[in-house]
């Protein structure tokens, strides 16, 4: 006899399965929250496409014949593996995509837990997001991005966010070695307004952290640039006479390999919080694991 499997409905095969497993019609249309009519009729549908009597009705309820035996034990393994699709699916939907917020001058400081994170768990997809903070707000708050990484202070609402430092940076004038003839006697706040310098741009956090000081001092800084990438600060400050105003670790290497000078001055310059922000219902395992992963041996006090 000649099946067309593909006109087979999977949820005659469910009901059938289920009606089969508690022996009765009625707990079945129960289970489903369907009528007892419509269970029959899906059976009388399956029994139909088979050509095959499958259920006995009996004062005790239902009984299985041999072919309906037999077409239960296969229905059974057919449902454990739809099953298991979902849930590999659901998994895969949940654990193998992470979306992150960071600017990029931030980027620099865990790019290589990313890139070894990356390397260890080679079934997960970052996708990296770089915007202003206020636009990763809103990523955050829309479910387009897991969590964000973004310097403090940051206003946000804590009954819905929870926000944590992870890490805390210190900031430093630098130069390129070429111009340690111009810039070497400069110690102070005072003698580098004298000269062209890169600041980040106005009114962002790193910015206003500075300024901050410079209130205290009395003094002012006017940037002949300005520029919140750590790069084009670099690439300024290598391009000609010019000082730049950049977290320390970011050109830890640049410094070590005499590329660039650091400025020895006598005002304490502020050290930045790096701080995380989650949804507090986020409870994704594997987004905690990469958050965890990041912040290693980095966690400070609560902003």
């Amino acid at each position: 006899m000649d099946i067309n499997l593909f006109n087979l409905n999977f949820n005659n095969l469910k009901y059938f399965y289920e009606v089969c497993k508690l022996g009765s019609f009625t707990k079945a249309s129960e289970y489903f929250c369907i009528s007892q009519p419509s269970i029959s009729y899906a059976i009388k549908q399956l029994e139909e496409h088979f050509g095959e009597e499958l259920i006995i009705r009996n004062k005790n309820g239902v009984k299985m014949t041999k072919k309906g035996s037999l077409l239960f034990s296969k229905v059974k393994e057919i449902i454990t593996t739809v099953n298991e699709c979902h849930q590999i699916m659901e998994n895969k939907t949940e654990s193998e995509q992470i979306a992150f917020g960071m600017q990029s001058h931030i980027y620099l400081f865990f790019k290589n837990r990313i890139k070894s994170f990356i390397k260890k768990n080679p079934s997960v997809k970052l996708v990296f997001h770089d915007d202003s903070t206020a636009t990763l707000i809103n990523k955050l708050k829309n479910h387009e991005i897991d969590f964000i990484i973004d310097t403090a202070p940051i206003s946000i609402n804590s009954n819905e966010y929870d926000l944590e430092t992870i890490k805390l940076e210190k900031m430093c004038f630098v130069y390129a070695k070429e111009s340690h003839y111009l810039f070497s006697n400069a110690t102070n706040l005072r003698e580098i307004s004298k000269f062209q310098i890169v600041l980040p741009r106005e009114n962002s956090n790193i910015r206003n952290s500075l300024n901050l000081l410079l209130n205290k001092e009395n003094l002012s800084l006017t940037p002949s640039y300005q520029s919140n990438s750590t790069q084009v600060t670099i690439d300024l400050i290598l391009g000609g006479n010019v000082i730049g105003y950049v977290f320390e670790s970011a050109v830890k290497e640049l410094l070590q390999n005499g590329i660039l000078c650091k400025m020895s001055i006598n005002n304490t310059l502020p050290s930045i919080p790096l701080c995380l922000i989650t949804k507090k219902e986020n409870n994704n395992s594997k987004i905690k694991s990469f958050i965890d992963y990041l912040s290693k041996n980095n966690k400070e006090k609560s902003c």
